[in-house]
């Protein structure tokens, strides 16, 4: 989900995902204003490697973001 979040930061307006993950995409998307998603998207562009990218991603996700997907970091 956090990744589906800097797609559409990165101007995506469209995702193709199997039907079960629909509403968690959803949920993910919905959790955060374009925006912010923008503003993580233009972090990420700026770093090396998808390890980055994912941690940048996991700080920078709001407090209902991080409860929804099941993470305390």
């Amino acid at each position: 989900p956090l990744w589906a979040v800097l797609l559409v930061g990165l101007g995506i307006d469209e995702i193709s995902t199997n039907a079960a993950a629909v509403p968690m995409i959803k949920k993910a998307i919905r959790s955060v204003s374009l925006d912010q998603a923008r503003t993580w998207a233009a972090e990420a562009l700026t770093l090396s490697t998808a390890d980055e990218v994912e941690r940048s991603l996991r700080m920078r996700s709001n407090r209902r973001l991080r409860e929804f997907l099941g993470s305390d970091d």
